[in-house]
């Protein structure tokens, strides 16, 4: 995936989780024999659960305490072993309370803990109950705000509405503010740490996520939704490869978990497997197929495929009920500025997500870029501000530091940009055009030796990657090193896609000597590319030097059709526009 562009940081797998059954994985032989039904072995249950601290008369005042804790501790085996005692105590006659109880236990493991399966039978409730009604509303994606907390699972049951696809935003600080107080009454309950790991992690907040998870997982260590959470912790704090393994590792035993899929997606993004990424999403949206984000995504792998108008297709179907998403309208800005090479308005679309998202930090890489390209503000801001604004959030965000050695560049400031990029390259992970903006600053500095020391080791590491073969001739050429620069391009001209090409003819025009060659090179260049900018550019200053003013404005006109904010360029037109009047 091109790294010049927006990463996906986008976007916490944890957009939502779905609560599909998936295939339960073997049994582990290191799992108490608690856990085990007891109408199958007679056992006595060991697992101990602390007795709750509850003064007041509880709905299930009537069922064992014993079982009541199970219940709230909420771990798949707590479970499993309150509806053993259900039936052990009952001696076949239930309550109305205890069916209400076994009820719940269903209800919760089939939500919460997916991957295991309900291996007890649930006789039908027809007893009408607040935990019920709770756990209904929350699979509608409503928060229940009307019940009375009157117990431990009337304040914790509301926030199982994190499993449903309802919007954080709408109800995080509620269930926060809920969870603190089931915690407050019992810090060991495994559901109450589940979800508050879960509601952390859906805002971004890895470090406390995982301190919930850890508690959680104290109690049920073995749960592939604890080891997915675990997985997105990882990918939360940029560990995008751990995430990746990790999730691919559960998925072995769990292949149609919606979360593990999810990571798995998002974190091949991440670390640029696009092919591995494609396969992930695709499995996403065979599960999800209403899915915008996952859509979006997909939008996104096919744009690096240059598949433009399939992305395009989905972007639109995407616009029609989410048009002003983050995700939409970075991807939306992706496109116009590759596909319709339209910066301008890339620029405006990107202006509106920085209106609705001013301090998130995805948004403001993909405008940073955006002004770094254009060379024009966006939304009032320069590419540097834009970068910056990025280090103050994540001063070790790669792309913000190279957008900024970029701008360093750009200006003159090579000595900065060389600082800057000379510690980039110390990091692990650092894409192939922090090398090439490093040989560019060398010879930009007249550091010829390191120049070619760096583009040798790159060409010879990636002879076949047409974006070295091309910062590799750039090197020869702007070094003086003619003859090894002629030989290597008119070797490759044959087999070179067209940008490419384009780019060997320009810089054997910069090799040739006679003007005749020079303007044949300067065609084959614009007959493999016609908006090669470069090529364009050179016949603007050869026909300007002649004082051949239109031939000189044909060409400059096409430059800046292609960058048309681009100050300098604009300032030479109206600088033509005055001469062509005389």
């Amino acid at each position: 995936m091109n790294p010049k562009r927006l990463g996906l940081a986008l976007l916490l797998p944890l957009l939502f989780f779905s609560c599909a059954s998936t295939p339960a994985p073997k049994e582990d032989s290191s799992v108490s024999s608690a856990s085990k039904d007891d109408s199958e072995g007679g056992e006595e249950i060991v697992t101990k659960i602390p007795m709750p601290d509850n003064s007041f008369r509880s709905y299930f005042y009537s069922v064992d305490q014993k079982i009541v804790a199970y219940v709230e501790n909420g771990s798949p085996d707590s479970l499993q072993q309150a509806s053993s005692l259900i039936y052990k105590n009952s001696k076949g006659t239930l309550s109305d309370k205890e069916i209400v109880l076994m009820n719940l236990c269903k209800q919760i493991m089939q939500t919460a803990w997916p991957s295991r399966k309900v291996t007890w039978e649930v006789p039908a409730t027809q007893t009408d109950n607040p935990y019920s009604r709770i756990l209904q509303s929350a699979a509608n994606g409503i928060y229940d705000s009307t019940t009375e907390r009157t117990d431990f699972l009337t304040t914790l049951l509301p926030s199982m509405v994190i499993f449903s696809r309802a919007d954080i935003q709408a109800y995080y600080s509620k269930a926060k503010k809920d969870l603190n107080t089931a915690l407050a009454m019992r810090p060991d309950s495994v559901l109450a740490n589940y979800l508050m790991s879960v509601l952390e992690i859906n805002k971004g907040k890895a470090e406390s996520a995982a301190s919930y998870l850890t508690k959680a997982e104290k109690g049920a260590s073995s749960c592939v939704e604890l080891k997915a959470v675990e997985a997105a912790i990882q990918y939360s704090m940029g560990n995008y490869s751990r995430a990746l393994s990790q999730g691919e590792l559960l998925l072995a035993s769990s292949p149609q978990n919606s979360l593990l899929l999810k990571i798995c997606a998002t974190a091949a993004l991440k670390t640029g497997n696009v092919d591995k990424a494609e396969n992930y999403v695709l499995r996403v949206l065979q599960n999800e197929p209403e899915n915008t984000n996952f859509t979006l995504y997909r939008a996104d792998i096919l744009m690096s495929k240059n598949d433009y108008i399939k992305a395009s297709s989905l972007l639109d179907a995407v616009a029609k009920t989410d048009s002003t998403s983050k995700l939409y309208l970075i991807e939306r800005t992706r496109l116009l500025r590759e596909w319709n090479k339209n910066n301008s308005a890339a620029s405006q679309t990107i202006a509106q997500a920085l209106q609705k998202y001013p301090e998130d930090p995805d948004v403001l890489l993909c405008a940073a870029s955006v002004a770094s390209d254009s060379g024009s503000p966006v939304a009032g801001k320069s590419a540097t501000e834009l970068a910056n604004k990025v280090l103050a959030k994540l001063p070790d965000n790669i792309q913000a530091q190279q957008i900024l050695i970029s701008e360093h560049y750009k200006a003159g400031r090579y000595q900065e940009a060389y600082q800057m990029c000379s510690k980039l390259l110390k990091e692990d992970g650092v894409s192939k055009e922090t090398f090439f903006a490093y040989i560019d600053i060398c010879i930009a500095l007249k550091n010829n030796t390191q120049a070619m020391e760096t583009a040798s080791k790159l060409y010879s590491d990636y002879p076949d990657d047409e974006d070295v073969l091309r910062s590799y001739i750039n090197m020869l050429v702007a070094t003086g090193k003619r003859e090894q620069a002629q030989k290597l391009i008119n070797t490759k001209l044959e087999t070179s896609s067209g940008k490419t090409k384009s780019f060997l003819y320009y810089q054997r025009s910069l090799l040739a000597t006679g003007e005749d060659e020079i303007f044949a090179d300067l065609r084959a260049s614009l007959t493999a590319n016609p908006r090669n900018k470069d090529a364009l550019y050179r016949f603007y200053r050869i026909y300007y030097n002649k004082q051949d003013w239109r031939r000189a404005q044909y060409y400059l006109k096409q430059v800046v059709a292609i960058d048309p904010r681009n100050s300098e360029f604009l300032a030479q037109n109206a600088e033509l526009d005055e001469l062509l009047k005389r």
